[in-house]
């Protein structure tokens, strides 16, 4: 058996993958890939957000829905920059590198590195070649490639947010969000520092679902930072049909893949939604204002910077006058 190899890049970082059976292993990986999970959470939690636990049951569902956006947008930049060595990508990849590869197919840079065989590195590009492998008719092919085109944007979208990741880092690592949502209202104060009667109030929406959480802001690069309590809200229900079309995706993406990788064709098969306006569904559950941060302003001109030499020292300083 002769040893083979897959050169491709991740993000800008050149990387070689080698094995005996590189061939087999890549589709065998692919072959594992079973997005039922996703939608298993989504059936089991979605009869729960009526009960004593529902918040539990949206939180489980916010973290399904984090961790099978990345999965999903993972195997799309692979599909991109490694097609015929997913193993090998799915394995090497690191977040920023994601990151800059989902930017790169979200505005179709011409900097984006690609595998010779991708000629447009779009997420529209790829849902159209990933429709191109279905046995559809030509006309349907169009319209789902379109339909899944405009979804992988706004799951990209929302990938691509800072606050949303700071929330979903949250539950992820140590469970370090509070469960719940807010809803909020303006109105004008009758006089100076006197809060507004309640009728005069104008609501801006609110959901029962979301979260508080703090995110760090940078004051002077890494060295300074402020923990900002930042609020959003969330619609679980969307989040159940969200991870549905998510599964569908992720198991299109992984089937296009084995075709591409050498897996035979009929073995193959493709999911998707039985009306065009099922795309939208995850974002027909509207909840207002998404996101409020009602916190205290610290600016860097609010600080005295220290150096890393000075915090070194002001530490050793404090273990030195420590109890014994």
């Amino acid at each position: 058996m002769e040893l083979g190899h897959a050169a491709y890049f991740v993000g800008n970082r050149p990387q070689v993958t080698w094995a005996w059976d590189l061939v087999e292993r890549n589709l065998r990986f692919l072959q594992g890939i079973d997005a039922g999970y996703f939608t298993h959470i989504a059936s089991t939690h979605v009869g729960l957000l009526e009960s004593e636990d529902r918040h539990f049951a949206a939180a489980a569902l916010r973290v399904a829905y984090g961790q099978a956006t990345e999965t999903l947008l993972a195997l799309a930049a692979a599909a991109v920059q490694a097609p015929q060595c997913v193993v090998g990508w799915m394995l090497s990849y690191r977040n920023d590198e994601l990151l800059d590869v989902v930017r790169g197919m979200m505005s179709a840079s011409d900097e984006l590195e690609r595998d010779p065989s991708v000629a447009d590195p779009s997420l529209e590009g790829l849902a159209e070649s990933v429709m191109s492998a279905t046995s559809y008719e030509p006309s349907k092919r169009e319209q789902l490639a379109a339909g899944f085109g405009r979804l992988w944007r706004r799951f990209a979208a929302e990938f691509l947010d800072e606050i949303a990741t700071s929330e979903y880092n949250s539950f992820k690592h140590g469970m370090r969000a509070s469960l719940g949502g807010f809803t909020l209202s303006i109105g004008p104060e009758a006089e100076f520092g006197v809060a507004p009667a309640p009728e005069a109030m104008r609501s801006l929406g609110g959901s029962v679902f979301g979260s508080a959480f703090y995110r760090l802001e940078n004051l002077d690069g890494r060295l300074h930072q402020f923990p900002r309590r930042t609020t959003r809200n969330w619609s679980p229900s969307g989040m159940v049909y969200g991870l549905q079309l998510i599964a569908m995706s992720i198991h299109d993406i992984v089937s296009y893949l084995r075709i591409t990788g050498g897996d035979d064709p009929a073995r193959c098969r493709f999911d998707t939604p039985l009306a065009p306006e099922s795309f939208e569904l995850p974002w027909q559950q509207p909840v207002g204002v998404t996101s409020s941060s009602m916190d205290i302003v610290v600016r860097r001109d609010h600080i005295q910077p220290l150096s890393r030499d000075e915090v070194v020292k002001l530490l050793a300083q404090t273990r030195r006058q420590e109890p014994m």
